[in-house]
């Protein structure tokens, strides 16, 4: 407010200028605040639930992607074991690099198990059977 005196100039007054409170408008600014950072903090926690809802979700399909080719893996390791002790290549393996033949067949022997135990006794003095000296 300016205050117009011809003898000394013109003067500045300072006002100060007093805001009364009114309680019922600020309850309900109030009340509107607590709603909106309810609404804020509900929202906040409905978005980081359905994120995290959404993480475990992709985590379980790479996880199950995992299982799926390690059970492929498994079911390849298994056909190449069953590959592997097949008597087929196991005997090709032993004529091609172990040089190894088929017996004559005067060495064969064919036994009973119940006379086994009773024959390595006649085989030995023979000396024919596993552990004879030649």
């Amino acid at each position: 407010m300016l205050d117009l005196n011809s003898h000394t100039g013109p003067r500045v007054q300072r006002v100060r200028v007093v805001r009364e409170l009114d309680r019922a408008s600020f309850r309900t600014l109030a009340f509107y605040a607590a709603v909106c950072f309810l609404f804020a903090l509900l929202a906040l926690v409905y978005g980081w639930g359905r994120q995290t809802l959404v993480a475990r979700g992709y985590g379980i399909e790479q996880l199950k992607a995992e299982l799926a080719e390690a059970e492929e893996v498994g079911r390849r390791l298994q056909m190449e074991r069953a590959a592997l002790r097949s008597p087929q290549r196991i005997d090709a393996y032993a004529r091609q690099y172990l040089g190894l033949v088929p017996p004559p067949s005067h060495q064969i022997i064919f036994s009973d198990k119940k006379a086994s135990a009773r024959s390595q006794g006649q085989l030995l003095a023979l000396g024919q059977g596993p552990g004879a000296q030649p």
